[in-house]
C-alpha cells in the first residue's frame, strides 16, 4: 500500500514540476508574426507586441504579454488606440482541458485607450 501511495505522490511531484517546466522551454516568441496576422485578419487593424510573450500554469493558466499596441481606424487624430505596458489575460484550467478557452481575468497595466 505505500509504494502505491508512494508512486502517486511522485506523479503528482512530476506533473507539478512539468506544469512549471515546460512553459519556460517554449519560445512563445516564435508565434508573435502567427497572433498579429490572426488579429489582422480578425480586426482589420493592426496588433503589435513589442515585448515578450510568456506562459504559466500554476496557480492558474495566465498568458501575459509586454508592449502591446492595437492599431486605430485610418484617418484617426491618433495612430493607436490602445497602448499597453503589459497585458495578462488568465482561463480557467478545468474547460481548458476540454477544449474551451473560459477567461476568468483579463488585466491591463499601464493602459492608454482613445475611443
Amino acid at each position: 500500500m505505500r509504494k502505491v501511495l508512494y508512486g502517486l505522490v511522485g506523479l503528482v511531484v512530476l506533473v507539478v514540476a512539468a506544469a512549471f517546466i515546460v512553459p519556460s522551454l517554449i519560445d512563445f516568441n516564435a508565434y508573435k508574426a502567427d497572433i498579429q496576422q490572426k488579429a489582422r485578419e480578425a480586426t482589420g487593424r493592426d496588433l503589435v507586441i513589442d515585448g515578450n510573450i510568456k506562459l504559466s500554469i500554476l496557480p492558474s493558466p495566465q498568458l501575459s504579454a509586454e508592449g502591446v499596441r492595437f492599431a486605430n481606424l485610418d484617418g484617426s487624430e491618433t495612430k493607436d488606440m490602445a497602448q499597453l505596458k503589459s497585458l495578462r489575460v488568465s482561463v480557467a484550467l478545468l474547460p481548458l482541458v476540454s477544449g474551451k478557452i473560459e477567461v476568468t481575468q483579463v488585466t491591463l497595466v499601464g493602459a492608454t485607450v482613445v475611443l
